[in-house]
């Protein structure tokens, strides 16, 4: 702004004294008010161009904001649907009614158990699919549902140890963001009694953790997950100024997911 001053000053006196040199005018014919008259035109002209690329700068900027925001409906769209997706698509109903078939012949109490914890899943996926965040003590829920359910597949295959700070449960996080990444850790490591999936479930602040010793399958037959992880960094850009991290080392798998601490006008 200084600089654009400082130039239309010079440029405003350069041309007057063009003009007085063209028109042969002297001091005693009030040279002085006409570079006055030459300066406020210039500022004027300054003043206008400066109002139109406020303009030009503040309707960049809204278009920018909306085709954010467009990107982030998007982004929730695709993720929403990839829940979905995970949650009935063949592999999943036909493993889940496997294990309830075999559980009817041998154990009734089980089996109505597992109808319950596999009517919640389908619940939650329900009734909040179309939700931006959810409530930490929520997505445990439904979580432990989920986990009852692949228990039930893999027995003492998967261990699993839930450590979540009981002042983090009102926090916010994207809903089913875990049942992606215990998709994605069972997928893609072995999870048998021999050589047992320990997954670990925490509060880092300002972080939930869930974190999976590596054992990596020889052959890999099942459909690859990371459009779910890559759906779940995406939402956080726009949610949090924290980015999800994954950290990968030769024994460990770790992704750790942004909490949000929403405030009481935020919940209006």
């Amino acid at each position: 702004m200084a600089s654009s001053i400082l130039l239309t000053a010079i440029l405003a006196v350069g041309l007057g004294y063009i003009f007085a040199n063209t028109w042969d005018v002297r001091p005693s014919d009030n040279f002085g008010l006409l570079i006055k008259l030459f300066l406020m035109f210039a500022f004027r002209i300054n003043l206008f161009l400066n109002i139109l690329n406020t303009i030009y700068l503040y309707v960049h900027e809204f278009e920018m904001m909306a085709l954010e925001t467009e990107k982030l409906r998007q982004i929730s769209t695709q993720a929403q649907l990839q829940a979905i997706r995970n949650q009935i698509n063949p592999h999943f109903l036909f493993n889940n009614l496997s294990v309830l078939s075999s559980l009817i012949s041998t154990d009734t109490t089980s089996s109505i158990q597992f109808v319950k914890q596999f009517s919640n899943v389908y619940r939650y996926v329900l009734k909040h699919h179309d939700k931006e965040l959810i409530t930490i003590a929520e997505e445990l829920d439904f979580t432990k549902s989920y986990l009852f359910l692949l228990q039930k597949r893999f027995y003492e295959g998967i261990v699993v140890d839930i450590k979540v700070e009981e002042q983090y449960l009102n926090w916010q996080i994207v809903p089913m963001a875990l049942q992606m990444l215990l998709e994605n850790t069972i997928k893609h490591n072995i999870a048998t009694s021999a050589s047992p999936l320990k997954i670990t479930l925490y509060t880092e602040h300002p972080y939930l953790v869930l974190s999976n010793n590596l054992q990596p399958k020889l052959v890999n037959t099942t459909e690859s997950t990371n459009k779910g992880l890559s759906n779940i960094i995406q939402r956080y850009q726009f949610l949090s100024p924290l980015k999800v991290e994954v950290i990968k080392t030769t024994h460990e798998f770790t992704v750790k997911i942004p909490i949000i601490k929403l405030s009481s006008e935020d919940l209006l």
